[in-house]
């Protein structure tokens, strides 16, 4: 492969550091744009710093915009950020200002306690405008911070994780990607992590396009303190099984519509006839099942599941037999 463009985001006399880029695109803007974040720092020792972001315009292949300064959205965030990460809406869907939606997170820095906290920014018209909104993920007093982000296509959801250092965890959040209550984060996990003992983890979350929801990965810790690469993901923690009992197939899960407000439709396969277990398992871990012993066919299945009494929120369905395995996330709204 041949780079042949080289383009010029950004100058400036003061100290450039962690650069983040993400691509998106939705059918309004078929080609796409790169969008990126960085962090701008007074020197090289500085805690902490600004965030600004830019991106290509009118396409991927271009040069890109004039930068715009996010910090400085919240008086007690500027000059106190840094560590930006950034994802993209890139689906076939406009959001719902006929756009796409683009989400920078960072540490933000609060000098009172010495502790850091998750800070976050989107903009329901990235391709179009540099108006951005704030909002908050985690706003407890633990030092939070190494935060990483990423978009799942299937059903248009952020995905968030970062760093409790305080509580030695490492959360999962979601939300869906036109913000409509910016502040209301699904915690579907308050930390997938067995084990504490983390230093400086780093969590990353990436996409699993076979299973359709985010794997993660991070930097632990074996017993004689070694380090150790770490992977885990919600259809493995979720269930409490660290593996597929069964035969390791390409089954999936379809859950329509998606979201739902009264009823959910399961479509799935099986190889056998069996019975299985069925049950959603809500943001904070409790479970609740829809049937216990529900008598699977060879082939292709269909269950139409009441939704209706259940609060509003992200929710995993598991569908679990002797011989199957199978997750997937259902989004209830009223």
């Amino acid at each position: 492969m041949s780079f042949t463009k080289r383009y010029r985001i950004a100058g400036s006399s003061h100290y450039f550091n962690k650069v983040a880029l993400a691509y998106g695109r939705s059918p309004s803007f078929p080609a796409g744009r790169y969008f990126a974040a960085w962090e701008e720092k007074d020197n090289a020792n500085s805690v902490s710093g600004h965030i600004y972001t830019a991106h290509s315009e009118p396409d991927f292949n271009s040069p890109f915009t004039t930068p715009v300064l996010l910090d400085s959205l919240d008086p007690a965030t500027a000059n106190k950020a840094g560590c930006p990460v950034i994802a993209c809406q890139n689906n076939d869907t406009d959001n719902d200002s006929a756009n796409l939606t683009e989400l920078v997170l960072f540490q933000k820095y609060q000098p009172a306690s010495q502790n850091f906290n998750i800070a976050g920014v989107f903009n329901k018209k990235a391709a179009t405008s540099a108006v951005f909104s704030p909002f908050s993920i985690n706003t407890t007093a633990n030092n939070v911070l190494q935060p990483d982000v990423t978009f799942n296509p299937f059903d248009s959801t952020f995905i968030v994780t970062c760093f409790d250092s305080t509580d030695q965890k490492l959360p999962y959040y979601l939300h869906e990607y036109n913000m409509t209550d910016p502040d209301a984060w699904g915690g579907l996990s308050a930390g997938y992590n067995d084990t504490g003992n983390l230093v400086a983890p780093h969590p990353q979350v990436a996409m699993d396009f076979r299973k359709r929801t985010g794997v993660n990965v991070w930097c632990g810790k074996r017993e004689n303190g070694n380090g150790a690469a770490m992977f885990d993901s919600p259809y493995i923690w979720y269930v409490g099984t660290p593996e597929n009992p069964g035969d390791p197939t390409n089954q999936t899960l379809k859950i329509y519509p998606n979201p739902a407000s009264e009823f959910a439709t399961l479509e799935f396969e099986s190889a056998k006839y069996e019975n299985a277990e069925i049950k959603l398992v809500n943001s904070m871990g409790q479970s609740f099942p829809v049937r216990n012993n529900y008598s699977m066919t060879a082939g292709e299945n269909k269950l139409r599941v009441d939704i209706s009494g259940y609060a509003p929120g992200i929710y995993m369905v598991v569908i679990r037999s002797e011989n199957c395995l199978l997750s997937g996330k259902v989004a209830v709204a009223r």
